[in-house]
């Protein structure tokens, strides 16, 4: 964790947040979308290469019950977090709350839509699945988008994380 922070999250975090060379080519990160999300996908990433495939051909939620609260107490704790990073209750902090809950919305009804069309019945696992997918891809934006701008990320980050999930399956 030291050097992970020290050699990856801490130079990511300065090149945006800081007056770094990605914030003076117009870079924007309203709420940590691509300091926290994308450095630790990364870094998820590499760990999975390096550990290799799953033993186990397909892990099923143990309690779905258990998911569905875990996805409603996420949501209510992004929500905050999204409008919080305004520093203020102020125009952009309402927008900002606002931008997440479409997009965690319209992420959960696009990964429904996309199982219904591939596999011929939607999911409540996979609806709570895209919520998260549309939480995670509207927080670099949600202090700087309107309405249509959250649906199209909505959409794109369901989609998107459908298909690397379908992907990975195979």
């Amino acid at each position: 964790m030291i050097l992970w922070g020290t050699f990856v999250y801490f130079p990511v975090a300065h090149w945006i947040w800081g007056g770094g060379w990605l914030s003076n080519i117009g870079t924007l990160d309203f709420a940590g979308g691509l300091v926290v999300h994308e450095t630790s996908g990364i870094g998820a990433l590499v760990g999975a290469l390096l550990l290799g495939k799953r033993k186990e051909p397909i892990i099923l939620p143990s309690n779905l019950a258990l998911v569905a609260v875990g996805t409603g107490l996420l949501w209510f704790g992004w929500f905050g977090f999204n409008g919080g990073s305004a520093l203020g209750i102020n125009q952009q902090a309402i927008s900002a709350a606002f931008a997440t809950t479409i997009a965690a919305f319209i992420g959960g009804m696009t990964w429904m839509f996309a199982e219904w069309i591939l596999y011929k019945r939607p999911t409540s696992l996979g609806m709570f699945t895209g919520v998260i997918a549309g939480l995670a891809t509207i927080t670099p934006a949600a202090g700087f988008v309107d309405l249509g701008a959250a649906i199209i990320i909505g959409i794109l980050g369901g989609i998107v994380c459908f298909v690397a999930v379908v992907y990975i399956k195979k």
